[in-house]
């Protein structure tokens, strides 16, 4: 991710594209309020854009009479981001931001097992 990405969450380690060598957590309540993270602090604004995100993919699955969401990769040249509900319910949110290159599949499995470590808190 960039040094000031729009965001408001930025990675400030190296540029390696190992699978979890750059990676930045954060976990956070559906409203938007942080629990726990590593790395730089989350901004608010990123904060209520992810817990937006949760409600528009519980929100799609619904609609589209799929199973409750698992997770949601989004990749930009600046990095990528996977996302994944946490906890009972899914009343948490875990995120993971890793540097472009990244491959997706390896953002979604740590999101998912971010979530999992998450839901035992």
């Amino acid at each position: 991710m960039s040094a000031e990405p729009q965001a408001g969450w930025s990675r400030t380690s190296g540029q390696s594209t190992a699978p979890g060598a750059d990676e930045v957590r954060c976990l956070l309540t559906v409203s938007g309020e942080v629990i726990s993270f590593t790395g730089p602090e989350p901004t608010s604004e990123f904060t209520a854009a992810v817990a937006a995100l949760s409600r528009d993919a519980q929100r799609a699955a619904r609609h589209l009479g799929l199973a409750p969401w698992e997770a949601v990769v989004v990749e930009s040249a600046d990095g990528i981001l996977g996302f994944a509900p946490s906890g009972p319910g899914g009343e948490r949110l875990a995120v993971i931001g890793a540097p472009a290159g990244t491959p997706a599949g390896a953002a979604q499995r740590a999101a998912i097992r971010h979530a999992a470590d998450g839901a035992r808190r």
